[in-house]
């Protein structure tokens, strides 16, 4: 709705009211989320010995024991059945059951608690699985290494913590295979080159439960049969209801489907020698399937996702040394190693496929690929291209999803400069290569939106402390953790809450004008909403502004066997998305901006611990001089979503204004904000002078209102104004969201 012309400052009068003012709104070319999934990173176990127990036995013979505190038939150790009902006595000197020779009872049946068998860490996956129950989520996908040894203990623990809880709350689940699937943990390479290996295969099928992993002649089998035998049954019975549909020979491996408007694709790497005899690597094998599937489904679906468990563009990995490749331009440097990432061992199978990495990285682009990963053990954003030079209409986003295991790695390789731009880091290593943070996505789609975030759980906890009987009490959605007061010999439990944190969020419409910005750079950036005839035509733009608040991350990169420490900045993804309005509260287009916060202006060290410096506290002004910076944000005002100031215009084509604000729509409220402030208004176009870069004294000059007295100093950095001339108001903003230019009703009738 346009309203009649009147000199733009005469209606200011009541604007400190309008300050307070919410209007009802919907979006006219956009609804709600259709779709909201959940990816659950590595749930892998680790050593069970960290807590064992070494007893002398009646009748002589000593052994290691676990202990099963919260009795839930898990047991640490060797598998014994342990006897606790003598308090806290047998924190101590644990007390067994024992046959008539004296020896321990072994608990049901030796396939089910082997001798040394590994299990999940449970009192990371319970909770994890909790909140995605909480979010109510529709599915979802499980990026690989699910087990540790990939024995049966381990697989019906995963089907019974991870998989009934959700499919029971109604949340299908897809799982994908990782190394720890597959093989013994150091043998990678051998299913990623492009040369054939001969040899006893690594891995086994290490309990006695009637399924043979190798038969006849499947050499090279990977206990697939036993992967079959649980989590592959999810996918075998969606296939036999036609909601799946796989790759041939292998569909419970390398499948498909389609939910609403998303495309799904869940892909495997470790299947070559189960469906070629003569060895080939994975991914040509994968390409013209990809393709196939891709392109048939080009103008079905708004959004495509694959998700598989090894990233393109690793972090923790490659060992670059273990091979002395120290070129310093080879387009591989940092990729080649003993597991080097997929963008890595795609080159590797160059040799008989020739072009084969830009050809994957080139699809992936064209159809604007979300590629989902784990095995990092750590959270990562970046945008994936296929060579440096690629503009970022050309580049697809890959995120390493998060962390469920005990295990965790120190960022080594940072963001590969070739392929990848990075956006967002965050590693969780404590002082012994054991998480300290909980981390998992959640992704929310519309037909034209995509909302990512990254949920976190800071942890104080340890494999220790499970083993002492550490667990997750379902109930009240809290750990409980033991200590043994050793004056009472009794054990006390400790109840600690379940607090989750936002970390990374990234909102964004799939036909959104972006660029990326470098640390210290300008946010300059124009765009147009779409020539549609739900839209009025309206242009926004930031005319000022500099990515000073961003992270920088240390990375330990090997050469030979010495570590090259580094810092590394991130950049910022600038996002703007269009939106027209149905119901004629604004009198401009909206426009989404996204992001510019996220990053708290720290610098964090290789295993992921903030150090003291930050690198936001200072920035280069226009003649080059290194300043302080006058609006530095803290890492608490970054985390309630405060960015570096910007200067944003937002024109309304074909009239002249009064009564106009600025609003920001709040989506939890559902309604506008008016973000000005009466007494900061210049009835004028903004300039230069007021930049904290190009002004005097570096703080922007204070500019002078219609009776010549300048402006009071709370409105450094808040200022606003309308520009006749191009019917374009404009204000120094410094929060992402929705924004809009509007004009009520009530304000005007008061005029």
């Amino acid at each position: 709705m346009l309203y009649p012309v009147t000199p733009a400052n005469k209606g200011l009068l009541a604007l400190l009211v309008s300050l307070l003012l919410s209007v009802p709104f919907a979006h006219a070319n956009t609804d709600e989320f259709s779709l909201k999934f959940a990816v659950i990173p590595d749930t892998q176990g680790a050593d069970d010995n960290w807590g064992k127990n070494r007893v002398t036995l009646p009748n002589g013979t000593k052994t290691h024991l676990g202990i099963d505190w919260n009795k839930d038939g898990y047991y640490d150790g060797e598998g014994f059945l342990i006897d606790i009902s003598n308090n806290g006595a047998s924190y101590w000197h644990p007390m067994l059951v024992l046959n008539e020779n004296q020896n321990p009872v072994i608990v049901e049946n030796p396939k089910d608690f082997p001798i040394g068998y590994r299990h999940l860490p449970l009192p990371l996956v319970e909770p994890i699985v909790a909140k995605i129950i909480e979010e109510q989520v529709d599915m979802v996908l499980a990026v690989g290494d699910l087990t540790d040894l990939r024995s049966e203990h381990e697989y019906q623990q995963w089907m019974t913590k991870v998989a009934k809880p959700l499919l029971t709350n109604n949340i299908n689940v897809y799982p994908v295979r990782g190394n720890h699937e597959v093989v013994d943990g150091n043998d990678w390479q051998q299913w990623f080159d492009a040369a054939p290996h001969v040899g006893k295969p690594t891995s086994v099928n290490n309990v006695d439960n009637g399924i043979d992993a190798y038969q006849a002649n499947d050499t090279f089998d990977q206990g697939y049969k036993l992967y079959q035998a649980y989590p592959g049954s999810l996918i075998q019975d969606k296939i036999a209801k036609g909601l799946v549909i796989g790759y041939p020979g292998i569909e419970d491996l390398v499948y498909y489907f389609v939910e609403g408007d998303t495309l799904f694709i869940g892909l495997d790497y470790y299947f070559s020698s189960l469906i070629n005899n003569s060895y080939r690597g994975s991914w040509t094998l994968l390409k013209p399937w990809l393709q196939d599937v891709l392109e048939k489904h080009t103008h079905s679906v708004k959004h495509r996702v694959v998700f598989a468990h090894e990233p393109l563009a690793p972090k923790k990995r490659p060992l670059t040394g273990s091979q002395g490749i120290n070129t310093a331009n080879a387009p591989t440097e940092n990729l080649f190693g003993l597991d080097i990432g997929q963008i890595g061992y795609m080159h590797m199978q160059e040799a008989i496929a020739p072009n084969l990495t830009q050809d994957i990285l080139s699809l992936f682009a064209k159809h604007q690929v979300m590629y989902l990963s784990g095995h990092d053990h750590q959270y990562s954003r970046s945008l994936i291209r296929a060579n440096s030079n690629a503009p970022v209409k050309n580049m697809f986003t890959q995120i390493i999803t998060g962390n469920a295991s005990w295990k965790a790695y120190e960022n080594r390789f940072g963001f590969s400069p070739e392929y990848e731009v990075g956006l967002a880091q965050h590693n969780f290593v404590d002082e012994h290569h054991r998480t300290s943070s909980l981390s998992f996505i959640i992704v929310e789609m519309s037909s034209r939106e995509i909302r990512i975030t990254n949920w976190y759980h800071p942890i104080s906890f340890s494999p220790d402390d499970m083993t002492q009987g550490l667990h997750w009490e379902s109930e009240n959605q809290q750990w409980l953790k033991p200590t043994l007061d050793k004056a009472s010999n009794k054990v006390n439990w400790q109840r600690l809450d379940a607090n989750w944190q936002k970390g990374d969020v990234y909102h964004y419409a799939i036909d959104a004008d972006k660029r990326i910005v470098k640390p210290r750079q300008n946010y300059w950036f124009t765009s147009e909403a779409p020539k549609k005839s739900d839209y009025l035509g309206s242009t926004a733009a930031i005319y000022d502004g500099y990515n000073l608040t961003f992270n920088t991350h240390q990375i330990q990169t090997p050469s030979g066997n010495t570590y090259h420490k580094k810092r590394v900045p991130l950049n910022e993804l600038l996002t703007f998305s269009w939106f027209s309005d149905n119901n004629l509260v604004t009198v401009s287009d909206i426009v989404m901006i996204s992001g510019i916060s996220g990053q708290t202006g720290s610098s964090f060290n290789a295993q992921g611990m903030p150090l003291t410096a930050s690198p936001s506290t200072f920035f280069f002004d226009n003649k080059g001089k290194q300043v302080a910076n006058p609006e530095a944000i803290t890492p608490e005002q970054a985390q309630q979503g405060y960015a570096d100031t910007v200067t944003l215009s937002l024109s309304v084509p074909n009239a002249q204004l009064t009564n106009a604000y600025l609003a920001r729509y709040d989506d939890n409220k559902r309604q506008w904000h008016v973000v000005t402030n009466k007494a900061c208004f210049i009835a004028s176009a903004y300039s230069d002078d007021f930049s904290v870069v190009y002004g005097k004294e570096r703080r922007g000059r204070m500019p002078k209102d219609k009776n010549g007295k300048v402006l009071p100093e709370h409105c450094h950095m808040k200022l606003w104004g309308y520009n006749h001339n191009n019917q374009t108001l404009w204000a120094m903003i410094n929060r992402e969201g929705k924004y809009a230019v509007i004009q009520s009703e009530a304000d005007k009738e008061k005029h």
